[in-house]
């Protein structure tokens, strides 16, 4: 296990804001019921919150219902949901701090988001 401590400096095994990610909500949702994964992700995202810190939680929507991605979302500061349709690939950020934002293309290039238009 590694051995480190939380420090401001970037040159540091953990730089601060730790950045904490669940690649897949979707996986977990499959396998335990939502009030248990409700549990954990209150407790993740409470620490998170305290420290400072970025959490990223995926979970492909299309998999559940609305009722399932309503209970995850609202645990979340900003919800950034992505699509692809026969317009091309477009995004919009949704947030508790008033972050609203209509569907809107983008596009990525060299690691770089783009948004070309809304």
């Amino acid at each position: 296990i590694m051995k480190g401590e939380f420090t401001d400096d970037p040159n540091q095994l953990f730089p601060t804001p730790i950045r904490y990610c669940v690649l897949s909500l979707t996986s977990m949702l499959m396998f335990r019921k939502i009030d248990v994964i409700y549990q954990f992700l209150h407790v993740v995202t409470s620490k998170l919150k305290k420290m400072g810190s970025i959490g990223i939680f995926l979970i492909n929507s299309e998999t559940f219902d609305q009722k399932t991605v309503a209970i995850v979302k609202q645990l979340m500061n900003v919800v950034v949901e992505i699509r692809n349709d026969d317009l091309g690939p477009a995004l919009r950020v949704q947030g508790s701090m008033g972050i609203s934002m209509n569907w809107s293309k983008f596009q990525i290039e060299a690691g770089n988001l783009t948004i070309t238009s809304k």
